[in-house]
């Protein structure tokens, strides 16, 4: 093994001299060389071995050709070097395993947002290697986070592992999306199965504290509280975005109605949930939970489940129809949130739809009009703008409502196994299928693009040149 190299000696890879230290790279290639050119001594001058910063040049040189965006890829590489316990090490893995360092690379160049947490986090470098892309299962990762919060006990820590968790989750999910090519539905079905993983955790953890510091309330029969959480929208659907809203609907059962502790019991709950999730500390993709789907009145933060049933059967309203189409368990008693959900379906799927039914869709097409007229300054909108994925999903939720009264099958809350489901049914023909199944998911991809790119949720089209041409 050679001495710690110094970018003075470090030589051509052809004979071993030369006057400049990286005459292997153009710099016409960068839109700031002396940026980039300090970034590189930087690496050099890590204290790894010659021979490890030799081969380092050598496979650098191979792949800065399909780099979208070389000068990040060198400023993030120095940093995460700099980030690791022993750049040795590290570079000693690129040694082994060439592909390690491709991976690295190309999630470098892609998004500074992933670039950001890996040199935050370098053990979740591993993850991403170990995972190779692929997904988890729901189960695995719930169990996995419910198990490190039971040890946590200050709503700041258990912040700060929501972010944790997210983030490494994130990364891994990202790489499978952009570098291994994991589709747009797997993508949203995985960051789903995260948002429940986080749910479930901080239902627990929210409970637990309540319960030590006031008790758990009881029925006089002795029935405990039961809590559960419905997602709605795109998390119900499993077909989350980065950084989506979380839609989420809360209910209770078993408590005395008339004692006021219980009732204030389980609107802590609420209050501790999204307070925990939403703080600073636990952001990892500026997540935002949305509890604006209140049947009950906008100022009941959870609801009965047996009276949120009946107000919604005598006084639900068509859109609350459609918002229902997505809903399903995301934490809490499972029991609890499936009857509910279950003694729904009659009214969410009736067999005809009214002259009101088609009136109410109509109205709230033209409200995504007016949002999306509203809102042109940002940029082209993805999923706001006619056609685009926003329509697409009202519409099949609109073939759902129409049909899912005669034909059970087609009531599923994911848009792109919808679409199947609908074709296969005989609502949709091949071709009618085909169009919304392939547009849907560019539209998705594009819009996961933009969050990635851009660090946070948005479905908006960047009005710079530069930044279309960096997404193309």
């Amino acid at each position: 093994m050679q001495p710690p190299a110094s970018p003075l000696n470090s030589g051509s890879e052809t004979d071993g001299s030369s006057d400049s230290p990286f005459d292997w790279i153009e710099p016409a290639r960068f839109n700031n060389w002396e940026s980039s050119r300090g970034h590189l001594e930087s690496i050099w001058a890590c204290g790894a071995h010659a021979d490890l910063l030799q081969i380092l040049k050598t496979r650098l040189t191979r792949h800065f050709r399909d780099l979208v965006d070389r000068d990040a890829t060198i400023s993030n590489l120095d940093r995460f070097i700099a980030a690791s316990r022993s750049p040795t090490a590290l570079l000693s893995l690129f040694e082994r395993d060439e592909a390690a360092l491709s991976a690295l690379l190309q999630v470098f160049s892609t998004s500074q947002t992933l670039a950001n947490r890996l040199i935050a986090d370098p053990e979740s470098f591993d993850l991403m290697r170990a995972s190779d892309g692929q997904g988890a299962e729901r189960k695995y990762l719930v169990d996995e986070f419910v198990a490190e919060a039971q040890a946590i006990e200050s709503p700041s820590r258990m912040a700060l592992a929501i972010r944790k968790f997210t983030s490494r989750e994130i990364v891994r999910i990202a790489y499978g999306e952009f570098v291994r090519d994991l589709s747009p539905d797997l993508v949203g079905q995985q960051l789903a199965f995260v948002a429940d993983a986080v749910l479930q955790a901080t239902l627990e953890f929210v409970v637990r504290r309540l319960e030590q510091r006031i008790g758990l309330p009881k029925r006089v029969d002795g029935q405990p509280v039961r809590v559960s959480i419905i997602g709605l929208g795109h998390l119900g659907g499993f077909e989350l975005g980065y950084g989506s809203p979380l839609e989420l609907m809360f209910l209770y059962d078993a408590i005395e109605e008339r004692n006021q502790s219980h009732h204030e019991f389980v609107e802590q709950v609420v209050a501790d949930i999204i307070s925990t999730i939403s703080s600073d500390d636990a952001d990892a993709l500026n997540i935002f939970v949305d509890t604006t789907f209140r049947p009950l009145g906008s100022e009941i933060s959870i609801g009965n489940s047996d009276l949120t049933v009946k107000r919604l059967e005598s006084d639900g309203r068509t859109w609350q129809r459609i918002k229902l189409t997505k809903a399903r368990v995301v934490a809490g008693d499972v029991e609890l949130g499936e009857d509910f959900l279950a003694r729904l379906q009659p009214w969410v799927y009736q067999r005809f739809l009214s002259r009101q039914d088609f009136s109410n869709i109509r109205s709230l097409r033209r409200k995504l009009q007016r949002r999306f007229e509203t809102e042109q300054a940002d940029g082209d909108d993805v999923s706001l703008a006619p056609g685009g994925r926003n329509d697409i999903e009202l519409m099949v939720q609109f073939l759902q409502l129409l049909h899912g009264g005669d034909i059970p099958t087609v009531r599923v809350g994911n848009t792109a196994e919808a679409i199947s489901r609908l074709e296969r049914e005989g609502c949709l023909t091949h071709q009618e299928a085909s169009l919304l199944a392939k547009g849907y998911a560019r539209l998705c991809r594009l819009q996961h693009q933009l969050s990635v790119m851009f660090g946070r949720h948005t479905s908006c089209l960047p009005n710079d040149d530069a930044m279309r041409r960096r997404l193309s």
